[in-house]
């Protein structure tokens, strides 16, 4: 290969794709579709507060001094999603490399390697992105216009979420509205698409990491495992313990939220009494937490799915000889779910025990009641604890990395075919 390669043939090149390249291809485009709507939520929130001509009726963003609360909260879901992105990059990589390998053979240098990651990863997840904004915005369109919303016995239109109702209009519409800030998201997206590829075809130089402490303590375990699905995924997590640490934490972040939300659902129910149920703004508040504590937790769902399907198929060698050599497939099953599973039970527990202890040292364990008779007062009440809401949180996020593993593990059936024995070490 001579000469400077042309964007046209690094587009062709990109286009050559294996199935697993247009895995990648596909994740790319839905991953960023649901990131380039967080982001286009953020501006349009942050245009919201510049322009006061845009009509909003949801009271936490309506107010300035809480509208900078929930653009954090914004920027905490987009945490997942950013994850997602670049995980679902990660899918065919060794098709990827090997790819990249060949045309370093046939003489490309490093300015051509970067056209073609650049051409393979900008036109999917630009695509994703103007298809996820616009999407975003005809769904606030609907919202908006009644569409999807019941109707009351006077015949107005109001959305109702968790026994909630929310009257037309309920958010403003950061696609329609704010122009500015669709734009501003597929460009972001689209150049974060671009560093990260570009970072990607990077020489790779050999460098000593340090054992996290994940490692050292699932080999010590390992030492000790007596069940071949637990030494197997313990001995998994010992090799290589970032790939589902990540994950692990951002679910423990999911369980902080919902640990000290709901605590503080609590104080704020109690301290306010009577006024509670007067003023929808409170508990509109704390359902709009609650929806994007659920909305948080299905992309790291879905995060966990790309990364154990990655390590599925970067394994497929090994676990195909494993199956020859008569390990039953249930076993690496089980194996693919404990080593989801055990690195994140202990980040959803810490996450809820300490977003909790910590909202209560904050709060403390009782409040005052509001009363229009201060004749009435009843003191000092005990906050009662949320329990049963932390047991459901905590049972659900196990239960959503279980389910994760359980998905990628329906790929053990083709990975571990005896063809894969073939495939290079």
């Amino acid at each position: 290969m001579s000469g400077t390669l042309a964007w046209s043939e690094a587009l062709w090149l990109s286009r050559q794709r294996t199935p697993n390249d247009r895995l990648r291809y596909w994740g790319s485009a839905v991953s960023s579709a649901l990131t380039a709507a967080l982001v286009c939520t953020v501006f349009g929130l942050l245009m919201v507060g510049v322009n006061s001509m845009i009509p909003v009726s949801v009271g936490v963003i309506a107010d300035a001094g809480t509208r900078g609360g929930v653009l954090f909260a914004l920027a905490l879901m987009a945490l997942p999603a950013l994850h997602l992105t670049g995980q679902a990059w990660r899918l065919g990589s060794i098709e990827q490399r090997q790819r990249f390998d060949q045309l370093r053979d046939a003489g490309a240098g490093p300015r051509e390697l970067r056209r073609v990651a650049v051409a393979d990863a900008v036109v999917p997840v630009f695509l994703g992105s103007v298809v996820g904004v616009l999407t975003w915005g005809a769904a606030l369109v609907a919202v908006n216009d009644g569409a999807v919303r019941g109707l009351e016995a006077d015949g107005s239109g109001v959305f109702v979420f968790n026994e909630v109702y929310f009257p037309a209009p309920q958010v403003p519409n950061v696609v329609t509205d704010t122009p500015w800030a669709p734009v501003l998201a597929v460009i972001a997206a689209t150049l974060a698409a671009a560093s990260s590829a570009v970072l990607s075809v990077r020489t790779v130089r050999a460098r000593r990491s340090r054992r996290s402490a994940l490692a050292s303590v699932a080999a010590a375990a390992a030492s000790r495992a007596s069940h071949p699905a637990l030494l197997l995924a313990l001995r998994r997590l010992a090799q290589e313990p970032h790939a589902t640490a990540r994950p692990a934490l951002i679910l423990g972040l999911a369980a902080a939220i919902a640990g000290s939300s709901s605590w503080l659902n609590e104080e704020f129910e109690l301290s306010l009494g009577s006024r509670w149920a007067q003023e929808p703004y409170w508990e509109q508040s704390f359902g709009l937490v609650r929806l994007a504590t659920v909305i948080g937790i299905a992309l790291c769902a879905f995060g966990l799915l790309v990364v154990l399907a990655e390590s599925t198929f970067r394994r497929r060698r090994e676990d195909a000889a494993a199956v020859a050599s008569g390990v039953p497939l249930s076993v690496l099953r089980r194996a693919l779910v404990l080593q989801s599973v055990i690195p994140a039970v202990p980040a959803i527990l810490i996450g809820l025990v300490g977003s909790a202890a910590l909202a209560m040292w904050r709060t403390g364990l009782s409040a005052v009641p509001h009363s229009d008779d201060p004749a009435l007062s009843l003191g000092w009440v005990a906050i009662p604890w949320p329990w049963m809401e932390w047991l459901v949180w905590g049972f659900v996020l196990v239960v959503v990395a279980g389910v994760a593993a359980l998905a990628a593990s329906t790929a053990l059936t083709r990975t571990t075919k005896i063809a894969q024995l073939r495939v290079p070490a």
